[in-house]
């Protein structure tokens, strides 16, 4: 499994650079889980196309920093 977050070291990761990772592990792995820790980002939508498009990717998504639940978006067939 791959973890893909837009939080980086040095900041926030622009959109391409995340789709590009994301790409680049789905050519090498099944699994990918992605992770918006916060709301200083929120390509969510953008990535669930990507999801739906694909049968190998799965999205993760904590819904807020006060609420302990988490999103699944499970695309596989």
């Amino acid at each position: 499994m791959a973890a893909v977050t837009p939080h980086g070291e040095k900041g926030n990761l622009g959109y391409e650079e995340v789709e590009k990772l994301i790409k680049d592990y789905m050519t090498q792995v099944r699994n990918i889980m992605y992770v918006e820790k916060d709301a200083s980002v929120n390509y969510l939508e953008k990535i669930l196309n990507i999801a739906k498009e694909s049968n190998y990717l799965c999205v993760f998504r904590n819904k807020a920093p006060n609420d302990s639940n988490i999103e699944v978006y499970n695309m596989t067939s």
